[in-house]
Parts: structure tokens; sequence; C-alpha cells
């Protein structure tokens, strides 16, 4: 292994130039650096769990809309809780479930677009 004196990644033996920077063993830049990072800057590269997390942060929206629309129901067609009426802690409850859900994909959509956005920019 050897160490990049441009970038300070470590690299293979086996490798004559920096694979994050394009810089040979001395630390010089190559002809070809300015176009691996051109062509690395512009590739839509995404952090391993950034896909993962706005997959989550997608399906616990919609959660949140299912869950919605089933309250909506049972709220019509009386209380969740109590089968008489709606009370209160109906309506505070299923709100509570509603904006968690909601929250928590917009969560796990916002690590995601912060995780993307540092990782392209460290690449």
């Amino acid at each position: 292994m050897w160490k990049c004196k441009n970038c300070g990644e470590e690299v293979e033996d086996n490798f004559e130039i920096c694979w994050n920077c394009g810089s040979n063993k001395d630390g010089k830049k190559t002809k070809m650096a300015d176009e691996f990072q051109q062509q690395k800057k512009e590739s839509d590269i995404e952090h391993p769990l950034g896909a993962s997390l706005k997959i989550i942060g997608t399906i616990m929206k919609i959660l949140g809309l299912i869950v919605g629309i089933i309250v909506l129901v049972k709220l019509s067609q009386g209380g969740i809780f109590s089968e008489d009426e709606v009370t209160p802690t109906d309506v505070i409850i299923s709100l509570i479930i509603i904006f968690y859900h909601y929250v928590s994909g917009m969560v796990c959509i916002g690590i995601a677009e912060i995780l993307n956005s540092n990782y392209r920019n460290k690449v």
C-alpha cells in the first residue's frame, strides 16, 4: 500500500495512479487527473445507505397516508378506542400517529440527501 501525497488516500501497490484523485505516487497530477475528477463529480454517485434511506422514507410516508385514511374511516364510523363516539383522545392519538409516520419519512429522505451530498463532495 502507498499513501497518495495529494489526497492522502491509501492505494494498493499494483496501482500507479491514485484511484481517488488521479495523481501518481509522487503526488503529481497526471494528464488524466482533471478528466478523472470531472467524471467522478458528474456521475451521480450515492452513498451506500442513501438509496435505502430514500426507500424507507417513502414507505414511511405512504404508511402514514394509509394510516390516515384508515383513521378517517374509523372516525367517520365512530370512535377508534370507544365504539360509541369520537373522543378528543381518538383525534389526538390519530394525529400523532399520522404525524410520526410523515416526519419519520421526511427525516429518512433528508438524511439520505445529506449523505449523498457529502459523499459526492468527498469523491
